[in-house]
């Protein structure tokens, strides 16, 4: 179908590796970050403001 798919709720290493042998390769959860507010997130991605594109 040429859909891109963003898996959400990843919590293992284990469960990212089966995610990218299935060919979903963007994907969210407190694997990677635990929930931050804009302002944190922004200065830990190094951008200027939670605004900045």
């Amino acid at each position: 179908m040429g859909l891109d798919v963003i898996a959400e709720g990843v919590e293992t290493a284990d469960q990212s590796t089966v995610l990218a042998r299935l060919g979903c390769h963007v994907y969210q959860g407190y694997f990677f970050s635990k929930p931050a507010p804009a302002a944190e997130f922004a200065r830990r991605n190094g951008a200027s403001s939670p605004t900045a594109s």
